[in-house]
């Protein structure tokens, strides 16, 4: 009787430690693919970041030139050969 309920015992002890331990493994992986998507997200949000960099500093030399085209439309109003071959290069850099 007592040798019954030690090997019960036994087996529920062996079928719990062996839950926990496919469990513990379970959460483990889990963990794992967690970091993974968060480097994943944290390297996609740097491109971005470097992207809108890009971004700003192209927008900035569009304003430049864009500068540059009034200040050749302001100077003559007449729009003559030379001011419109000088706005046809400024356009084309």
């Amino acid at each position: 009787m007592v040798l019954e309920i030690l090997s019960g015992l036994l087996i529920a002890a062996l079928v719990t430690g062996t839950g926990l331990a496919v469990w513990v493994s379970i959460l483990r992986e889990a963990n794992r693919r967690m970091r993974l998507t968060n480097n994943g997200l944290h390297e996609k949000l740097m491109d971005q970041v470097r992207d809108a960099d890009e971004f700003s500093a192209a927008a900035e030399r569009l304003l430049v030139r864009l500068a540059k085209i009034e200040e050749i439309i302001g100077q003559d109003s007449t729009m003559s050969k030379t001011t419109k071959m000088r706005l046809i290069t400024e356009i084309k850099k």
